[in-house]
């Protein structure tokens, strides 16, 4: 098939699969539109506690997704684990795709590049999420405090909430986005401030749809082969014309014995 119109390269299959898994999540990093997923754009609004969540002022609470949906479903369980952790109301969400930003949105099991393959989305990223989740509901806790002018030990959440039960008041999620103001230095969360197993409201669940799945359904959903840019150029593989070049093969002329040719 050579020709002077065609570039050949000997290429194994070891570096074939190298290049189509990084060609895969470039794909995968792309707007990725569904009914709670919105393009890859860093979260916006009012109270900015990390890089990784932004609350808005109607209660609203967007989540970065850091690894690619490639149909494994992170797209969701990540997020969730965030939201577990900072008493997010799930009804709430909208998960937001991460930008290519290794920097903050590496995965820690893979060397913290940010790469999505090996199994290892939820198990890289397990710890990080629940941290940034705790620090996220330690903020929200904070700035409760200075609303509601009551000690922050005496406050908890439940879903998109704080509470003081002592008072019987509560602020929700949006209310203390559009008026507190981050504290200052911003707590730390450990790993004594994550909650135990038992008080999991959505880790471990199998009723929690997946959050790409109904613009798929609704052939709504933007994959990578979707989109064109302007200038854009396409690639191809060139097939031989016909099969059995090169080698012998097999036909049937007529109903009968075959023949070998």
């Amino acid at each position: 098939m050579n020709g002077p119109h065609v570039r050949t390269s000997v290429l194994s299959r070891r570096s074939f699969l190298v290049s189509a898994g990084g060609l895969t999540v470039a794909i995968a990093l792309l707007p990725h539109a569904g009914h709670a997923a919105v393009p890859a754009d860093l979260p916006t609004g009012p109270f900015r506690p990390n890089a990784w969540v932004a609350i808005a002022a109607d209660g609203a609470v967007s989540i970065i997704s850091p690894a690619a949906e490639m149909g494994q479903g992170v797209m969701t369980t990540l997020p969730l684990v965030l939201a577990d952790e900072m008493d997010a109301d799930w009804d709430q969400v909208r998960v937001v795709q991460a930008p290519s930003d290794a920097e903050n949105f590496g995965n820690p099991g893979f060397y913290g590049i940010q790469l999505t393959g090996g199994s290892e989305a939820v198990r890289g990223y397990w710890d990080t999420l629940r941290l940034i989740g705790a620090q996220t509901r330690m903020v929200l806790i904070a700035g409760a405090a200075a609303v509601l002018d009551a000690p922050a030990d005496e406050l908890t959440t439940e879903p998109g909430r704080v509470l003081h039960p002592r008072s019987g008041r509560s602020l929700g999620y949006g209310e203390i986005a559009a008026s507190g103001a981050l504290p200052a230095p911003l707590p730390e969360a450990t790993d004594a401030d994550l909650k135990p197993a038992e008080r999991w409201r959505y880790i471990g669940r199998r009723d929690i749809g997946r959050i790409d799945v109904p613009a798929k359904v609704r052939g709504a959903a933007v994959f990578g082969i979707d989109v064109q840019l302007p200038g854009m150029l396409y690639g191809a593989v060139l097939r031989a014309r016909s099969r059995g070049i090169g080698r012998r093969s097999w036909t049937t002329r007529r109903p009968g014995p075959s023949r070998a040719w």
